[in-house]
């Protein structure tokens, strides 16, 4: 085709911003309880906000192997076994026993959460 010209996703694309320890801090300050366990299960798993954490459900999460299995929603063709630190796998207990098995989803109500996020984004 002439006349279009296409996107150079490489020359375009942002360089990945890694967090400073302070960074994560006053962030998770900003927080509550609910999205300070959204938030270090995204620091600490690089898992993306809306398409993989708030899908997981509490069967995705093998507290024995320390990992959290992500599948594509669509067709299921994939699936990703992300490894837990000790410190979500913990986190993930503690929100588990608090919620005493309200949901199968680990972060209920998918919808609610992510206005949520936005609404601790705009408090920083």
């Amino acid at each position: 085709m002439t006349g279009v010209r296409l996107f150079d996703e490489e020359k375009n694309r942002k360089a990945p911003r890694v967090l400073s320890f302070a960074e994560e801090q006053r962030i998770l300050m900003c927080c509550d309880i609910r999205v300070r366990l959204i938030v270090t299960v995204l620091l600490y798993t690089g898992m993306r906000v809306g398409i993989e954490a708030l899908r997981i459900k509490w069967t995705d999460v093998d507290f024995e192997e320390a990992v959290i299995t992500v599948a594509q929603i669509q067709d299921g063709s994939w699936a990703a076994a992300l490894p837990m630190t000790e410190f979500v796998a913990s986190e993930l207990q503690k929100w588990h026993a608090a919620t005493n098995g309200i949901s199968e989803y680990v972060f209920f109500n998918p919808q609610r959460s992510v206005s949520a996020w936005t609404c601790t984004r705009k408090r920083l």
